[in-house]
């Protein structure tokens, strides 16, 4: 399940942003970051959990008869765009689901997983376009629901991105947005001695939750958030394996950086900064995601 989630890295516009952009190794770097953290089983625990009482007890202003709408932005596999329609099919007898995604490969794979589940009376319509793209050419249709998890990192003016998909939502509606938590856990500390091994721009580092919190207040939107938190394994990092390596650029984080990591960075000061940085039997590193739930009032 863990490989299907590589779609934000074949979004055009990453490669722009990254003149030394390597597809191949990012999907594999991404792969290797899914397979040794608990990140799809712990945001879909949470959205099963949490959601129904988060955003399906608003009455999300849909009226009797009427068809909840939902925009997927980077949609990607389905994974957790399929919890979130699982539980509001069990309230909601009409939905259509529009899911933006810049990979064909992904959105065959999102059909696969939407016939593989049990759920009914759901239209959806598939848009092979960058969040960039899409936003550029919408401006009338109005959503109930929409939902952007761990996407915010790939697109050039994040904020922007969140203001015009607010301006999306009908009133009533709510926002979901899954982004990766920052703070002074060990998997920031981590992740910034990546970024500064990889020699990558300060100014660059990907947008993580203080970043997304603040444009949210700045903008006098009302939102509520909370934190999941998972480990990752990083012993394939002390064993210098391929998997390993493939974690470390993926973590640095891959997607903007300068230079790809190489097992001559992976010298026995790091290893022992890596082991510094762990939990659990010092081969796991905390990492925490937070979900932040936006309504627009009337």
């Amino acid at each position: 399940m863990w490989l299907s989630q590589i779609s934000r890295f074949s979004d055009p516009a990453m490669a722009k942003m990254s003149p030394d952009y390597e597809i191949e190794a990012m999907q594999t770097a991404y792969a290797a970051y899914l397979k040794c953290s608990g990140q799809i089983e712990k945001n879909s625990e949470w959205l099963r959990e949490k959601f129904p009482g988060a955003v399906m007890s608003k009455k999300l202003d849909v009226d009797a008869g009427e068809t909840l709408k939902f925009l997927s932005v980077g949609g990607g596999s389905g994974e957790h765009d399929i919890v979130m329609l699982s539980a509001l099919s069990k309230k909601y007898h009409k939905i259509e689901v529009t899911v933006v995604e810049p990979s064909l490969q992904q959105i065959h794979k999102y059909r696969a997983n939407v016939a593989e589940t049990p759920i009914c009376s759901i239209n959806f319509k598939f848009i092979n376009k960058t969040a960039g793209e899409f936003l550029d050419e919408t401006e009338n249709e109005k959503y109930h629901l929409i939902g952007m998890i761990h996407v915010l990192y790939y697109v050039p003016d994040y904020a922007d991105v969140i203001q015009q998909c607010f301006n999306l939502l009908s009133v009533g509606g709510a926002m979901v947005i899954c982004i990766w938590t920052g703070g002074a856990s060990g998997g920031n500390t981590f992740r910034r001695k990546l970024h500064e091994l990889k020699g990558a721009d300060s100014a660059n580092m990907p947008q993580m939750s203080s970043e997304i919190m603040d444009v949210l207040t700045a903008n006098g939107y009302t939102f509520s958030s909370d934190n999941i938190e998972y480990g990752i394994d990083v012993r394939g990092v002390f064993d210098r394996t391929d998997e390993g390596l493939a974690l470390l650029n993926f973590l640095g984080p891959g997607q903007i950086q300068s230079r790809m990591l190489t097992r001559e960075d992976c010298s026995d000061d790091f290893l022992a900064f890596v082991r510094g940085c762990c939990y659990e039997a010092g081969h796991c590193i905390m990492k925490s995601d937070t979900i932040c739930i936006v309504e627009k009032n009337g």
